[in-house]
C-alpha cells in the first residue's frame, strides 16, 4: 500500500501536467476563417438596325464582387457614339442593419442614393437619401429629397407599410412599383409574358424641386383565413390625393382566388375598377381580368368597360405553353401573345409571337446555356419589316 506522500506526490504531478496541457491548449492559434468570396463578369453586345440601312451597336458590361457581407456592384454601357452611362452600387449588411449606395452617371453626374436599413422583431424601419440632377445636360439643376420607410412583417396577416417622401414623389418605385398587392400576385401570367424577353424596369422615385413634404403612401393588408384585404391610400401636402382598396378570396381546394379592386380619385369618384379571378389546377393555371376605367369628361356614365385580358399557362411533353389574349373596350380583338419555353439541360430555349389585330406583329426568340458557372445567350427581335434587334453575351460566375 503506497504511503500519503507517494500519494501526494502522485497527485501533485497529475495537477501540473494538467495544467501544462491546459496552457498549451490556451495558445493554440484559432483556425483562420477565409471570408466568403464570389464573384461575376457579364457582358452583352446588342445590334440595333437604323432606318434605313445603318445599325448601332451598343455593350453593356457588368461586374459584381461578394466577399461576406459585402456586395459591389458595376454597370457600365458604351455605343457606337461613345460611353452611355455607369452605374455603382455596394452594399454593407451589419447584422441587423445594411446600408446602401448606389451612384449614375449617363454620362453626367444624375443619381445619388443611400439608404439605411435596419430590422428588428419583424419591423423594418429605414430612411433613404437622394441626390439628383433633375434639369438636362446642358443646364443640370441638383435637388435632394428623402424618402422614411416603416414596415411590419405579417402578424395574424396584418402587414403595414408606410412611406414619406419629402421632395420625392411615386414612393411606391421603392417596393416594385406595385400598387395593388394582391392583384399583382394574382396577375402572375401577364407579368411573366412582359419580362419574357424584356428587362425589369429600374425603378426610381421622382425627384422634384425643393426639399418638402410631397407625398405619404400607407398600405394596411390582410391574408388571413382565405380573406384577401389591402388599402393602399396616398396623401399630398393637400391631403387625401388617391387610394386603391382590394377585396377578395382564395381557396386552397381547388386554388382558386377571385380579387375586386377600386380606385378612388381625391374626389372620391371611383376612377378604375378590376375584377380577377385566377385558377390552378395542375398542370393548368387560368387567370381573367377585367378592367373599368371612368370615361373622360362630360360622359355622364360614371365608369365604363375598358378591357379584358385572359391568361392561361399549361406544361405538357416538356414544354410551358403561356397564352394571353386581350380585347379592348368595345370587347373586340387587340393583341395576342403565345410563349414558350422549353428546357433541355443545360439548354433553355424561349419564343415569344405577338399578333394585332392586322396579324403577325413580332417574335422574340431566346436561347441559353449554363455550363461549369459559365452562362452563354443569344436573341434576336423581328417583325414584318425584318429584324429589330439582335443580342448575345455571357456572364461568368466564380
Amino acid at each position: 500500500m503506497p504511503s500519503r506522500s507517494t500519494l501526494w506526490l502522485a497527485a501533485i504531478v497529475i495537477i501540473v501536467a494538467a495544467a501544462v496541457a491546459h496552457a498549451d491548449v490556451d495558445e493554440l492559434p484559432a483556425p483562420l476563417v477565409e471570408p466568403a468570396f464570389s464573384a461575376s463578369i457579364g457582358l452583352e453586345v446588342t445590334f440595333t438596325p437604323i432606318p434605313p440601312s445603318s445599325f448601332d451597336v451598343g455593350s453593356e458590361l457588368e461586374l459584381a464582387l461578394y466577399v461576406d457581407d459585402f456586395t459591389f456592384g458595376s454597370e457600365t454601357r458604351f455605343a457606337l457614339s461613345g460611353f452611355q452611362s455607369q452605374r455603382f452600387e455596394a452594399i454593407l449588411a451589419l447584422g441587423a442593419v445594411s446600408l446602401s449606395d448606389w451612384v449614375l452617371f449617363d454620362p453626367l453626374f444624375r443619381w445619388n442614393q443611400f439608404a439605411v436599413r435596419a430590422r428588428f422583431f419583424g419591423i423594418d424601419a429605414g430612411t433613404d437619401l437622394i441626390l439628383a440632377n433633375i434639369g438636362s445636360t446642358q443646364t443640370p439643376a441638383y435637388s435632394m429629397a428623402g424618402v422614411l420607410l416603416f414596415e411590419a412583417s405579417p402578424v395574424c396577416g396584418l402587414s403595414v407599410l408606410s412611406l414619406t417622401g419629402f421632395g420625392a414623389v411615386d414612393l411606391l418605385a421603392l417596393k416594385g412599383g406595385i400598387d395593388a398587392p394582391f392583384s399583382h400576385r394574382l396577375l402572375h401570367l401577364f407579368d411573366y409574358l412582359d419580362l419574357l424577353c424584356a428587362e425589369a424596369p429600374d425603378l426610381t422615385v421622382t425627384v422634384v424641386p425643393d426639399f418638402y413634404f410631397e407625398e405619404q403612401v400607407v398600405r394596411l393588408e390582410l391574408d388571413l383565413m382565405g380573406l384577401l384585404m389591402s388599402s393602399t391610400t396616398w396623401f399630398d401636402w393637400m391631403g387625401f390625393a388617391r387610394e386603391t382598396l382590394e377585396v377578395g378570396f382564395a381557396f386552397r381546394d381547388p386554388n382558386l382566388a377571385f380579387l375586386m379592386a377600386i380606385t378612388f380619385d381625391g374626389m372620391f369618384a371611383i376612377e378604375a375598377m378590376d375584377f380577377i379571378l385566377d385558377v390552378y389546377i395542375a398542370p393548368v393555371s387560368f387567370t381573367s381580368r377585367t378592367a373599368f376605367l371612368a370615361p373622360p369628361a362630360p360622359t355622364p356614365v360614371p365608369i365604363a368597360f375598358a378591357g379584358q385580358q385572359f391568361g392561361l399557362s399549361v406544361e405538357a411533353i416538356g414544354i410551358l405553353f403561356t397564352f394571353e389574349t386581350d380585347f379592348d373596350g368595345s370587347f373586340l380583338f387587340e393583341r395576342q401573345l403565345i410563349a414558350l419555353e422549353m428546357e433541355i439541360p443545360p439548354v433553355v430555349f424561349t419564343s415569344l409571337t405577338t399578333f394585332d389585330i392586322g396579324g403577325f406583329a413580332g417574335q422574340c426568340l431566346r436561347a441559353a446555356v449554363r455550363f461549369s458557372g459559365v452562362l452563354l445567350y443569344s436573341g434576336v427581335t423581328f417583325d414584318l419589316s425584318g429584324i429589330t434587334e439582335a443580342s448575345f453575351g455571357f456572364e461568368l460566375t466564380f
